[in-house]
């Protein structure tokens, strides 16, 4: 059922002198008339036998008229100190502000308690009205900016459609927290590129400048290498590198041979790829092996394959000659062992090896050998 709007009467508001007194404890409700006491005990009237008199009753029904008059009046009531529930709509210095939870907190604009609702006073320089389109705005160029609007440029000459071959779809272009990405109608078209997100290499089919595999030939004015070569664990191929030593400026070719043997294969082919012309291989223990020539500042390097030319050595002793003519060993001779008398005489040509006293003070044995060399094969003492 649909409720009456009050008429705005207050009870007893016409009462003569005397019929409306206040109600001795309001907390303590009718209970007052028992014993005269508030709730803390304190006697605050006297007892009434549990009959409460017109005058206090007329004073209750006067205080909810009252109360009632002034939410009519008021609509929303002014803040006052004590506990609110959450919901509460308060008004507090003009400005309309709602409980957000159960506070003792007096609403103000930094007060976490309650939320700002709108405030009472001073409208018109508060709220942009519908008619006005914005008009009423003080400031224009800072609410341009505000709305990062001042960023947009000229918007007039950008849109969707109205070009030649273009549908009338709407296209959304948006932010995905990473990215740009297009939609259109209800049709996710992707990311899109730009100079803060440019593609990458696999997304393009471009060879990544951070290094990866190509899957056919690489042609190429010149390839260059920078770095040291670093192929990795359990990666076999060739690898071209710089400065390996580290710092000694050479070139590196790197031959990781994985589980075979292990080399270099340098051939050289006709301009129709038909025949071999010419090859050079490095093993993988380091022997090198050309199929032509090795040479030296430009002079060819002698080997087997290429021995000296043969001198004319006919002015010149030969072996034999010299094995029969000249000393080709020496050695030292049996040893002679000599006492007595000529203990004391080396012969002419010998060589003194040992001299000795036998049972006496003076020398009277000697050792001596005469030194023999090789000559034709036979040995011949020296002396």
């Amino acid at each position: 059922m649909a409720g009456k709007r009050p008429d705005g009467k207050v009870f007893a508001s016409g009462a003569s002198d005397g019929e409306v007194l206040d109600f001795p404890s309001i907390e303590r409700g009718w209970g007052v008339t028992l014993d005269g006491k508030d709730p803390d005990g304190n006697s605050v009237t006297d007892a009434t036998d549990g009959i409460p008199p017109m005058e206090w009753d007329n004073s209750l029904q006067h205080r909810i008229d009252s109360n009632i008059l002034w939410l009519l009046q008021n609509a929303l009531p002014e803040w006052a100190a004590g506990t609110w529930p959450v919901k509460s709509v308060v008004v507090n210095n003009d400005i309309v502000y709602r409980a957000v939870k159960e506070t003792a907190v007096e609403p103000t604009a930094s007060a976490g308690d309650w939320t700002a609702l709108f405030p009472l006073v001073s409208l018109d320089g508060r709220y942009s009205q519908v008619s006005k389109n914005l008009a009423d705005l003080d400031d224009k160029n800072k609410a341009k900016e505000n709305l990062s609007l001042d960023k947009v440029g000229n918007y007039a000459a950008v849109q969707q459609g109205g070009g030649t071959g273009m549908e009338s779809n709407k296209v959304y272009v948006g932010w995905d927290g990473e990215k740009l990405i297009v939609q259109v109608d209800s049709t996710a078209m992707g990311e899109l590129f730009y100079g803060g997100h440019p593609p990458t290499a696999a997304q393009t089919g471009a060879y990544p400048q951070t290094g990866g595999n190509v899957g056919g030939h690489v042609n190429a004015t010149y390839l260059s290498a920078t770095q040291q070569a670093n192929p990795g664990a359990e990666v076999q191929g060739t690898f071209i590198g710089w400065n390996e030593s580290g710092g000694q400026g050479e070139s590196d070719f790197i031959n990781n041979r994985g589980g075979g043997l292990g080399g270099f294969i340098f051939r050289i082919v006709n301009s129709e790829n038909t025949a071999e012309t010419g090859r050079v291989t490095i093993s993988g223990t380091g022997d090198l092996n050309t199929g032509g020539t090795l040479s030296e500042a430009g002079q060819r390097v002698y080997s087997p394959g290429n021995p000296q030319p043969q001198q004319d050595l006919s002015g010149y002793a030969t072996t034999n000659w010299v094995y029969q003519n000249f000393i080709t060993g020496m050695q030292i001779g049996a040893r002679v062992t000599v006492s007595g008398a000529d203990s004391s005489v080396v012969p002419q040509g010998a060589v003194g090896i040992a001299s000795m006293t036998v049972n006496d003070d003076r020398v009277n044995q000697i050792v001596y050998a005469y030194p023999m060399y090789a000559v034709n094969g036979n040995w011949v003492n020296a002396g």
